[in-house]
């Protein structure tokens, strides 16, 4: 029977970077020090895209296509509001300036990520019953 690599998403815990890591390398980020943002209730993650590029020439039949430069998508936290969360508060705080934000997620089988993002969203879910 052959082995699985997957897991489980339930322990993946997300950090948000006090400041810029010194240098834009692993052994930067290792060094930096993180906020884990609390109460969060689903991460999706960003995609990369690539354009696509058409060009149509009379003398050709068919277009030609190529591949342009890769976007990366948004990634989305939905969370439980939770007062005095030092990580929710520097997300929100990160709404009010310019500057690039670090952020690290680290998975249930220590795997561990470093994105730079903007953070460029705040909203709150509409009040149901069950939320919270």
């Amino acid at each position: 029977m052959a082995t699985s690599n997957t897991y489980s998403a339930a322990g993946t815990k997300l950090y948000i970077a006090t400041a810029a890591p010194a240098t834009m390398d692993v052994a930067g980020f290792s060094a930096a020090t993180w906020t884990q943002i609390g109460k969060i209730k689903n991460y999706q993650p960003a995609s990369v895209e690539a354009e696509i590029i058409v060009n149509q020439y009379l003398e050709d039949l068919f277009e030609s296509k190529d591949k342009g430069i890769n976007r990366v998508g948004n990634s989305t936290l939905n969370i439980d509001v939770k007062d005095g969360d030092a990580g929710q508060t520097a997300c929100r705080d990160s709404m009010n300036d310019k500057n690039l934000d670090y952020f690290k997620v680290v998975y249930p089988n220590g795997r561990e990520k470093y994105i730079a993002a903007y953070v460029a969203g705040y909203s709150e879910t509409d009040l149901q019953p069950s939320g919270m």
